[in-house]
C-alpha cells in the first residue's frame, strides 16, 4: 500500500464548487473522478478517512461511503470497503453514454494542438532523410542540438528582431522539456516559481514534479500586473517566474511592447530568472503581431521556450532554449542525468520547416477559419457563454457564467466528449467557471463537439433548475 496521504484540506480546496444538483453521491464522485483522472490528486496516494470527508465536507457518512463505492466500482480506487481508499486509474476507460445509443466517434479537446499539415512534413521528413548520410560518422549524441537545426533557429530569432547565435541555443525535446530543464538549472527543491493564473496546467504539473512550489500571480481582464508580479517575487523569494505573453494558454491575452520593455527592466534589477514561454509566439491570426521577446537587457537573466509542436506538429517532439552562453551551459549541465539529446531526424526536418514561411502561413489561415467556426457554433449552441476573442493562439477562454466547469467536463465525458476542466488551469480549485474551448480540431469535429458540450451544459441547467437549493444559481460563483 502506499505510504503518500493526501490531506483532507487538499481535496476540499481542490474539489471547489463540486455538488451542482444531483445528489450529492454522484456528484462528489464525478468531481473526485475528474480531480484523480485530470492529474490534480495524484496517483497512488491514499484519501483522508470517510470520517474526515464527512465532517470537512459537511455530509453524512453513508453519503460518503457510497461516493467512494462508486469510486471503486469505476476503477479510480483500489482497497476494500473499510480501507484506505488509494487513488488509481481504471485498466481501461469506460465512458458512460446518456444519448440514448452507441457513440460512434471519440471526441478529444482537451488538448489545445493541431493535427500536422501532411504535405509539409512529409517533404521536411523526406529531406531530412537524405540529409541523414551526413551524420552517420557521427556517434548520434548530440546534446546541445545538430548544427543544422540551431543555425536555423539562430538566424530565425534574428530575423525576427532578436540577434542570436547558434551557440545561445540548446535543442530539446519540446517545449515542456525545455521548462522542466531550466527548472532542474534554475532552482532547487523547495523554491517558489511564479507563474500567471491561470497557467499551462502542465507547467504546473513539471513544477510539482520538481518538489518546488507554485505561486500565483492573477492575469487581470487586460493582461499582466507587473508591479503585482514584482512584489510577489520580492515577498516569496522566487528564483524563477514562468511567463506566456504571446496569446497566453489559456486567456489569448497578448503582451504589448511597453509591458515587455518593463519587464525586462525589472528582470535585470533582480537575480531571478524569467522563464518566456514563446510556444504560441508566431501564431498570431488576426490579432497584433506579438514583439519580439529580448532576453539580454542590462544582464536580465531571461531564457526563451520555444516548440515545433504548435506551429508544425507534436509528433516531431522539438523544442529549444534560447538565452545567454552562460545559462546554456548551465542548463546543459542540468541535462547530462536525464538525456543524452534529441533525435537527429526530427531535427533535421525542422531545420527544413524553419525556413519555409509558408508553412506557417498555412497554419494561421487553418487556425483563423477553425476559430470563426467555433465561435460560429457557439452563437448558434451557447449564446450563455461570454469570452474576449483572441488574436492568436490555440483556444478560446469562455466564461460559463456559473462554477460549472468540472461538473460539466464529467458529463461531456459521458457523452464521449474530452475536455480540461477549467481548475486545471489554475491552483487550489480556481477557475470553476472557466471553460478552455480549442479550435485546432477538423470543422467536422468541431460542430459535433460545440453540439454535445451544448447538450451537456443545457442538460446541467435543467438539475439546476430542478433542484432544491438554498442558494439562487447567480450566486454560486468562485
Amino acid at each position: 500500500m502506499s505510504g503518500a496521504r493526501i490531506s483532507t484540506t487538499a481535496i476540499v480546496t481542490q474539489l471547489g464548487a463540486w455538488n451542482v444538483a444531483g445528489p450529492a453521491h454522484r456528484d462528489l464522485a464525478d468531481a473526485l473522478e475528474l480531480l484523480i483522472a485530470d492529474g490534480r490528486v495524484p496517483l497512488d496516494v491514499r484519501l483522508p478517512s470517510e470520517r474526515d470527508l464527512a465532517v470537512a465536507l459537511d455530509l453524512s457518512r453513508t453519503t460518503i461511503t457510497t461516493a467512494l463505492r462508486t469510486l471503486r466500482a469505476r476503477g479510480y480506487l483500489t482497497g476494500e470497503a473499510r480501507a484506505a481508499p488509494v487513488t488509481a486509474l481504471p485498466y481501461r476507460a469506460s465512458h458512460r453514454c446518456d444519448t440514448g445509443g452507441a457513440l460512434t466517434l471519440e471526441l478529444d479537446l482537451s488538448s489545445a494542438a493541431p493535427a500536422a499539415l501532411p504535405l509539409r512534413i512529409h517533404r521536411a521528413l523526406i529531406d531530412a532523410v537524405a540529409r541523414l548520410a551526413e551524420h552517420y560518422p557521427t556517434h548520434g549524441y548530440h546534446r546541445d542540438g545538430v548544427d543544422e537545426l540551431r543555425e536555423a533557429l539562430a538566424s530565425d530569432f534574428t530575423r525576427r528582431g532578436a540577434p542570436t547565435r547558434s551557440e545561445q541555443i540548446t535543442i530539446t525535446n519540446g517545449a515542456l522539456h525545455a521548462f522542466s530543464l531550466s527548472l532542474r538549472a534554475f532552482a532547487r527543491p523547495g523554491d517558489r516559481v511564479v507563474v500567471e493564473h491561470p497557467t499551462y496546467p502542465n507547467a504546473l504539473d513539471a513544477i510539482a514534479g520538481a518538489s518546488l512550489r507554485a505561486v500565483a500571480v492573477p492575469l487581470e481582464p487586460q493582461g499582466w500586473d507587473l508591479d503585482l508580479l514584482a512584489s510577489t517575487v520580492a515577498h516569496t523569494r522566487a528564483r524563477v517566474v514562468y511567463l506566456m505573453p504571446d496569446f497566453q494558454n489559456p486567456s489569448g491575452l497578448l503582451m504589448g511592447n511597453a509591458q515587455r520593455r518593463d519587464l525586462w527592466q525589472w528582470a535585470a534589477s533582480t537575480d531571478v530568472v524569467v522563464v518566456i514561454d514563446e510556444t504560441h509566439a508566431q501564431l498570431h491570426i488576426d490579432g497584433p503581431v506579438p514583439p519580439v521577446n529580448r532576453t539580454v537587457h542590462h544582464g536580465a537573466q531571461v531564457v526563451l521556450l520555444g516548440s515545433s509542436s504548435k506551429t508544425y506538429w507534436g509528433g516531431l517532439r522539438v523544442g529549444w532554449i534560447r538565452g545567454d552562453r552562460s545559462m546554456i551551459d548551465r542548463i546543459n549541465s542540468a541535462r547530462t542525468s536525464l538525456d543524452m539529446g534529441s533525435p537527429v531526424v526530427e531535427q533535421l526536418a525542422v531545420s527544413a520547416l524553419l525556413g519555409d514561411d509558408a508553412v506557417i502561413a498555412e497554419r494561421r489561415q487553418y487556425l483563423l477559419e477553425q476559430r470563426r467556426h467555433v465561435e460560429k457554433q457557439l452563437k448558434q449552441h451557447l449564446p450563455e457563454l461570454s469570452y474576449r476573442q483572441p488574436g492568436g493562439g490555440l483556444s478560446i477562454w469562455a466564461d460559463l457564467g456559473s462554477p460549472l466547469s468540472s461538473a460539466l467536463t464529467v458529463r461531456s465525458e459521458r457523452l464521449g466528449l474530452h475536455l480540461a476542466a477549467g481548475p486545471r488551469f489554475g491552483i487550489d480549485g480556481a477557475f470553476e467557471r472557466w471553460l478552455r474551448i480549442p479550435f485546432t480540431s477538423t470543422t467536422d469535429d468541431l460542430t459535433l463537439a460545440i453540439e454535445r458540450l451544448a447538450t451537456a451544459y443545457h442538460q446541467l441547467f435543467e438539475q439546476y433548475r430542478g433542484a432544491r437549493t438554498t442558494r439562487p444559481l447567480d450566486t454560486l460563483v468562485v
